[in-house]
């Protein structure tokens, strides 16, 4: 496994966090973070300590902000969905909290939209509320209209029957760290609502792939389209803005219909490998390291309609977090952080035949523990930034510079004859090391000592500078 040359620097530490509950969002200098207590902690990047502190009356589960991130939404433990306005110096240019302690904000009982023991897990797009609760055996989809006012106006509801074949087999250690549902949102290239801003990009695909996979209705009417990542390993999708189709006898059709199963639970969904048209492929990780890329087919030369592929590929488990630039996945194992890169076409797909599980090699960013991924994000340099959550608490940066997958390796022979090279150089240094220690033995025994180590220690420097470069 390679090393990728990157840097990391200390924000900040917190307390200790729960790994399955630590939760980060990133809002242009703002990050808002919850370790699985009562609080939501914004932290000011730029700044580098916490201006904010919510309080809610239970552990937060979940958050998201709204769509003119002016309120916060929260499930806490008790089942209680929580919006709450923003503190007004987050959306000021001029901060109005110029004291160096952090304001601490108790969330009122009267902020609770929702109340539902069995809600799992919620989304907001295009100003739509999008809740997903688990009631016996049934996931249950409820649309409802996100105004910022109670009580909520309900739209729609959808309901899938979950199978639990797959989550039964989980160990009693991947149990105690699962993650909840994952609720994505995709939207379709060229869509208003995709923004050109790196701090507020929403996950979209090109147009041929999300037809392919997603439908004509949604690609013609620019249909954001929700997926969820269920516990059980199944990966649900349905239209958000397409109306509900009559069966044959009359009856509603459910428009949700499952994409595909990981047969693990599902820890991330997103899109990568920027094109012309925008992101080629869907890009979905599961807990136990299974990872899924769906691409897009071009027509072949006999004229065969161009469809879709679902490659299935293995990476170092357990899966805790996730996220994905235009070119890699970055993902963490606890043991290690990771960046594996997905441009490289596959075997399989160049032959035509069924994908089959992969193990993927994927370079070494040298950040172990992480819990918690925001990002990556491009700064003015070039280098991609990512912020880390460590199972410690301490609040991580991680930056990789431009183009680090292109840097020159030596190949294993000539790092080999490196190597030897410099045992030679430490031999010879050693000799005169010590015939100065018996010249000097006649004339003052402390200075010949003192003189020895001091070469000791630029043998040490040395050695580890030029092995460090040559292995580079």
């Amino acid at each position: 496994m390679d090393a990728v040359r990157c840097s990391v620097e200390y924000l900040s530490e917190f307390s200790d966090c729960q790994s399955h509950l630590v939760r980060v969002i990133q809002d242009g200098v703002n990050l808002f973070l919850t370790r699985g207590d009562r609080d939501v902690l914004i932290f000011n990047i730029q700044e580098r300590r916490v201006t904010t502190v919510m309080l809610f009356e239970a552990s937060v589960i979940n958050f998201a902000l709204s769509d003119d991130k002016h309120r916060l939404y929260a499930l806490c433990a008790n089942g209680g969905l929580y919006c709450t306005p923003l503190p007004p110096q987050l959306s000021s240019s001029v901060r109005v909290n110029k004291s160096p302690d952090s304001v601490l904000y108790t969330v009122p009982d009267d902020s609770i939209v929702l109340k539902n023991a069995s809600l799992q897990a919620f989304t907001i797009v295009e100003k739509i509320l999008v809740t997903l609760s688990l009631h016996k055996s049934v996931w249950s989809f409820d649309l409802y209209e996100e105004t910022g006012s109670r009580p909520l106006h309900k739209l729609a509801c959808f309901q899938v029957v979950t199978l639990n074949t797959c989550c039964l087999n989980l160990t009693d250690k991947e149990k105690s760290v699962s993650s909840p549902p994952v609720l994505t949102c995709i939207y379709p290239e060229g869509s208003t609502s995709v923004s050109t801003d790196q701090s507020d990009l929403r996950p979209h695909l090109e147009p041929h792939l999300f037809r392919l996979l997603f439908g004509v209705d949604a690609s013609l009417v620019n249909s954001p389209v929700i997926l969820c990542g269920l516990p059980d390993g199944h990966i649900c999708c349905f239209p958000l803005l397409v109306p509900n189709l009559a069966g044959p006898t009359g009856e509603q059709r459910s428009p949700v219909r499952v994409l595909q199963s990981l047969e693990q639970p599902v820890v991330f969904i997103g899109t990568c490998i920027s094109g012309e048209h925008g992101p080629q492929c869907l890009v979905a990780v599961g807990q136990r390291g299974k990872l899924l890329i769906v691409r897009s087919k071009q027509a072949s030369m006999e004229g065969k309609k161009a469809d879709y592929s679902f490659n299935e590929h293995s990476v170092r488990g357990p899966v805790l977090c996730a996220c994905v630039d235009d070119k890699r996945l970055y993902y963490s194992s606890l043991n290690d952080l990771h960046a594996l890169q997905l441009t490289t076409t596959s075997s399989s797909e160049a032959t035509g035949t069924e994908s089959q599980l992969q193990a993927l090699t994927s370079d070494s960013l040298g950040v172990c523990r992480a819990i918690a991924l925001a990002g990556p994000y491009t700064n003015p340099t070039g280098s991609v930034q990512l912020l880390a959550v460590s199972l410690s608490g301490r609040l991580l940066r991680v930056n990789l510079p431009q183009g680090s997958e292109n840097v020159p390796r030596l190949p294993s022979s000539l790092s080999g004859q490196r190597v030897k090279d410099l045992l030679a150089s430490i031999a010879n240094i050693w000799e005169r090391s010590v015939s100065c220690f018996i010249i000097e033995k006649t004339t003052g025994f402390l200075a010949a000592k003192a003189k020895c180590h001091f070469l000791f220690i630029l043998i040490y420097l040395n050695f580890s500078l030029s092995y460090n470069h040559s292995c580079s």
